[in-house]
C-alpha cells in the first residue's frame, strides 16, 4: 500500500469546481498500470484525494461518473489528512458535490480548518466497471505527475472581466442568466424534493399530499390560490393579461399544480435554486401555512420556472399571467391607506409577491409581458416602496435580550431588502433596457441590509447574540456606524476615505456594495441625458475609484468570513444550498461596466468639445439641422431586447480589456 496525499484538483471545462474523487489504494500501483485497471480492481478505500486534469478536459468528469454508475457500497469512508496550508483552505473556491444524491457530507478537520470530503451516501464505492477505454493509455504515474495549482484567481482577486455580464446579456430566462447552480446541483435539488413529498416515501399521509380537499395545514392556502386564480380568470377586465379560459380541465390543472405536494417541492426549489439570488424572504421565520396566498402562488411559480423538469417550466408559464393579476390586485397591495409607522407583514409579503412577479416575467415571460412589466407593474411597485416610506425600512438598536422580537426584526429586514431589490431592479433597467430610472439615490433614506449570517440564522437568541457581536467589532475598531443607505453612498463619492472608512464599508458585505456601484449607473444615465458639465463627473470618478479599493478591502478582509459567506467552504448540498451568495458576488463587472461607460461619455464629449472648437473657427460655421443626436453608450431607449448591452460589452472588451 503506498500513501498518495490529497492534492488540488479541477477540471478545464468547470474552472473552479473540486472533483472530489475518493482513494488511498490498499494495492500497490505501479507506474506501468493504467488508470482504468487501478480502478477496475477491488479496492477498500479509506482515504480522499483530489485529481488535476491539465490536458484532458474528460478525464477527470468520466472518471468520477463511471465511479458512481458503476460502483457499489461497501465500507465508510474515514477521515483523511488534509495536506492544504492555512491560506490555501481560505482561498479554495465553492465546492461541488458529487455525491449520488448530494445528502451527505463531511468534512475532516485540519489545523482548525475544514477540508469537505464528499461521503456518497456515507460509503465508498468499490467494484468499478473496468470498461474505461478513454482511460486505458493512461499510466497512473502519469496522471499522478500533472501539476497542481491552486485555480485561477478570478472574481474579486484579479482584474475583473464581463464575462457574467456578457453572458447575462446573451441569454433570456432566470436558469441561463442567473447563478442557479449547476445542473447537477439542481437535478439533486429536484430528487430530493420529490422523495421528500412523495407519497411512497414522505411521514405525511399520502392522501394529504394531492388535493385540497384533505386536512393538510397547507390545503387551506392552496384553496385560496384556486379560487383567486378561478376570480381573475372568470371575471377578466377589458384589456386584461389573462390567458387562461376557465373550465373543468382549467380548474383541474391549477388544482394539481397549486397543490400542497407540489408547491411543497417548487419551494424547495426556489430556496435552493432561486433565494440566494434575490434573497428578499427570511427563510428562518417563513411559514407558507400562514403566508398570504399571493405571495405563496407567486414563488411556487418561481420555483417551478428554476426546475430543471421541462414539463414544470411549461406548467409554470400556463400560470404567469394569473399569478401576475392576482398579486397585483390584492387589496394589501393595492391599498392606498398606509398606516404611520412600520407597515403590516402582510403588506410586505404583498411587496415581496409584486417583486418576484416582476422577476419571472421580466426573464421567463413574453416580450409583451417584459413590457408590461416595465412599464406599468415595476412604476406600481416603486409606488408602493414610496408609500410605505423609506425611513421606516430601518432598523432599531437592539440592546435589552429580553425585549429582542426576532419575527419584528425579521419582518424588518425584509422590508429593508425589498426596497434595496426594487431599487437594483431600477438600475437593471437603466443598464440593460435603457430606461429612465424611476428612483434616485437620494431617496435611499433607509436602512442597510444586515450581513448574511444575521440574515440566515435559525433562532432568536444566535440572532441577538450576532448582532450584539457586530456592535462590539465595530467599537472595537472605532467604526463610527454607518447605518444609512445614501449615507454609505454619499461618502464613496468623497475625494479620499482612509483606512478605518474603507474598512467600515467593505465590511457592509455583497448586498450593500453590490446595491451602491448599480446606482452609479442611474447617476450615469441621468448625467449622460441631460445637460450636465464635467464637473459633475467628478463625485462619480471618485465614487468608482473608491468603491474599487472597498470591494478589494471586503475581498481579502470579510468576503470568507462567517459573517459574509455563511457556507463557508462547506460542500453544497439541496439542504444548505439556499444559504450560498447569488449573482452580487459578481459586483465587480457592474463597477467594471460604469467606468468603461463614463471612460466612453467622457471621450465623447472631448471630441464634441474639440469639433465645435473648429466649427465655430471656421468661416462658414453652419449648425447641424439632422436633428441626430449621437449616444456615445446606448441608442435605443425602452429597449426589451439586451443587444445592444451586449454589442457594448463585446466591444469593450475587444478594444480595452483584451
Amino acid at each position: 500500500m503506498i500513501p498518495i496525499s490529497p492534492f488540488m484538483a479541477f477540471a478545464p471545462e468547470w474552472k473552479q469546481r473540486l472533483i472530489i474523487i475518493a482513494a488511498t489504494f490498499a494495492t500497490d500501483v505501479t507506474s506501468g498500470q493504467s488508470i482504468s485497471s487501478v480502478i477496475s480492481s477491488r479496492t477498500n478505500l479509506i482515504g480522499c484525494m483530489c485529481v488535476r486534469v491539465v490536458s484532458e478536459a474528460s478525464l477527470a468528469p468520466m472518471l468520477s461518473d463511471a465511479i458512481f454508475k458503476h460502483a457499489q457500497p461497501e465500507t465508510v469512508m474515514q477521515n483523511a489528512d488534509c495536506a492544504f496550508t492555512a491560506q490555501e483552505a481560505d482561498d479554495l473556491p465553492a465546492f461541488h458535490d458529487y455525491s449520488h444524491n448530494g445528502c451527505a457530507s463531511d468534512s475532516a478537520q485540519q489545523g482548525g480548518y475544514s477540508f469537505p470530503v464528499a461521503l456518497f451516501d456515507g460509503v465508498i464505492w468499490t467494484d468499478v466497471d473496468p470498461d474505461l477505454a478513454d482511460l486505458a493509455s493512461t499510466s497512473w504515474n502519469d496522471f499522478l505527475s500533472l501539476a497542481p495549482t491552486l485555480p485561477e484567481r478570478t472574481e474579486g482577486h484579479n482584474s475583473p472581466t464581463l464575462k457574467f455580464l456578457d453572458n447575462f446579456t446573451k441569454h433570456t430566462g432566470l436558469i441561463k442568466s442567473f447563478d442557479c447552480g449547476t445542473a447537477e446541483q439542481r437535478q439533486i435539488v429536484l430528487e430530493c424534493a420529490q422523495q421528500k413529498y412523495s407519497p411512497f416515501t414522505s411521514v405525511i399521509d399520502p392522501q394529504q399530499l394531492y388535493g385540497s380537499f384533505t386536512s393538510d395545514p397547507l390545503a387551506a392556502r392552496c384553496d385560496e390560490i384556486l379560487a383567486l386564480i378561478k376570480e381573475v380568470a372568470t371575471v377578466k377586465p377589458r384589456n386584461s393579461a389573462v390567458d387562461v379560459a376557465w373550465s373543468d380541465l382549467a380548474h383541474d390543472m391549477c388544482s394539481h399544480f397549486f397543490s400542497p405536494s407540489s408547491v411543497r417541492k417548487y419551494l424547495e426549489l426556489y430556496w435552493s435554486i432561486w433565494h440566494p439570488n434575490v434573497n428578499i424572504i427570511h427563510r428562518p421565520t417563513f411559514d407558507p401555512v400562514r403566508a398570504r396566498p399571493v405571495l405563496l402562488a407567486a414563488m411556487t411559480v418561481i420555483g417551478a420556472s428554476v426546475s430543471p423538469n421541462g414539463v414544470d417550466n411549461g406548467d409554470a408559464r400556463i400560470w404567469f399571467n394569473a399569478v401576475e393579476e392576482i398579486v397585483f390586485i390584492d387589496d394589501d397591495f393595492c391599498d392606498d391607506v398606509w398606516p404611520r409607522g412600520f407597515p403590516a407583514l402582510s403588506k410586505v409579503q404583498a411587496m415581496q409577491a409584486a417583486y418576484i412577479v416582476c422577476l419571472y416575467q421580466n426573464w421567463e415571460g413574453s416580450d409583451q409581458a417584459k413590457r408590461r412589466i416595465r412599464r406599468h407593474r415595476f412604476a406600481t411597485l416603486v409606488s408602493v416602496v414610496r408609500d410605505i416610506g423609506m425611513q421606516n425600512a430601518r432598523h432599531p438598536e437592539y440592546a435589552n435580550p429580553s425585549q429582542f422580537d426576532w419575527m419584528a426584526f425579521a419582518a424588518r429586514e425584509q422590508l429593508i431588502r425589498i426596497c434595496l431589490w426594487t431599487f437594483l431592479l431600477d438600475t437593471a433597467f437603466v443598464i440593460f433596457n435603457n430606461l429612465p430610472p424611476r428612483m434616485v439615490i437620494k431617496e435611499m433614506t433607509l436602512g442597510l441590509a444586515s450581513c448574511e449570517a444575521i440574515f440566515q440564522v435559525e433562532s432568536s437568541e444566535v440572532c441577538f447574540q450576532l448582532l450584539q457581536g457586530q456592535l462590539h467589532s465595530n467599537a472595537s475598531r472605532l467604526f463610527k456606524p454607518v447605518t444609512i443607505f445614501y449615507q454609505a453612498a454619499e461618502i464613496l463619492c468623497r475625494n479620499e476615505l482612509d483606512d478605518t472608512v474603507i474598512l467600515q464599508l467593505a465590511n457592509l458585505g455583497p448586498l450593500n456594495l453590490f446595491t451602491i456601484t448599480s446606482s452609479l449607473h442611474s447617476m450615469l444615465f441621468q448625467y449622460q441625458n441631460g445637460f450636465s458639465s464635467e464637473s459633475q463627473l467628478l463625485p462619480m470618478r471618485n465614487a468608482l475609484e473608491n468603491w474599487k479599493v472597498v470591494w478589494a478591502k471586503y475581498i481579502h478582509e470579510f468576503a470568507n468570513t462567517l459573517d459574509h459567506a455563511p457556507l463557508g467552504i462547506a460542500i453544497i448540498t439541496p439542504q444548505n444550498m439556499w444559504k450560498r451568495i447569488g449573482f452580487m458576488r459578481h459586483a465587480s463587472e457592474y463597477w467594471l461596466l460604469a467606468s468603461l461607460k463614463l471612460d466612453r461619455i467622457c471621450i465623447a464629449e472631448r471630441q464634441s468639445l474639440e469639433e465645435d472648437q473648429g466649427a465655430e473657427a471656421s468661416p462658414t460655421n453652419i449648425p447641424s439641422v439632422s436633428g441626430q443626436i449621437d449616444h456615445p453608450v446606448l441608442q435605443k431607449y425602452d429597449e426589451t431586447s439586451m443587444q445592444q448591452v451586449n454589442d457594448l460589452i463585446a466591444d469593450f472588451q475587444r478594444t480595452t480589456i483584451s
